[in-house]
């Protein structure tokens, strides 16, 4: 058995077979998936993984913002501060979720899942906050094929 932790604020126990058998977390829940669970950090959220399995969405996705961040995009992926080694948890900005966002989104992603998965950052941006499986072309200007279309 091994621990992986953000802080002292979650604790991610995982036995040999690195299977999750615990996620201990003092923070309220923003919101729970099929795959990671949301906690409210303030101006910020941590996403957790409930599984190793799930923790590829986690790779996913910091790969997808780290591809994209410097990058002139049409539509934003939240920013990621930081994450941990293994993946299992991340820590991005908080976005508002919005239904007309989600509207929005669809525009220029017409293939991204249609649940709760887009909102505005602080500025007013339009951000997606869930990307499993999104390539990073979608979010960038010259790439995505809708992006002239919507404008």
């Amino acid at each position: 058995m091994f621990d992986i932790n953000y802080k002292d604020i979650l604790v991610i126990t995982l036995n040999d077979e690195n299977e999750v058998q615990s996620i201990k977390c003092n923070l309220p829940v923003l919101g729970e998936g099929n795959n990671r669970i949301v906690y409210d950090l303030g101006d910020k959220v941590l996403k957790v993984a409930k599984t190793l399995d799930d923790s590829l969405i986690n790779l996913w996705e910091i790969n997808l913002f780290n591809e994209i961040k410097n990058r002139d995009c049409c539509i934003r992926f939240n920013t990621i501060f930081e994450y941990d080694d293994n993946q299992m948890w991340y820590v991005a900005e908080k976005i508002d979720m919005k239904y007309e966002a989600m509207e929005e989104t669809l525009k220029l992603i017409p293939c991204i899942d249609c649940s709760d998965n887009a909102g505005y950052n602080q500025d007013g941006e339009l951000t997606v906050v869930d990307a499993d499986g999104l390539h990073w072309t979608w979010f960038v200007k010259e790439d995505n094929p809708y992006y002239t279309m919507v404008v």
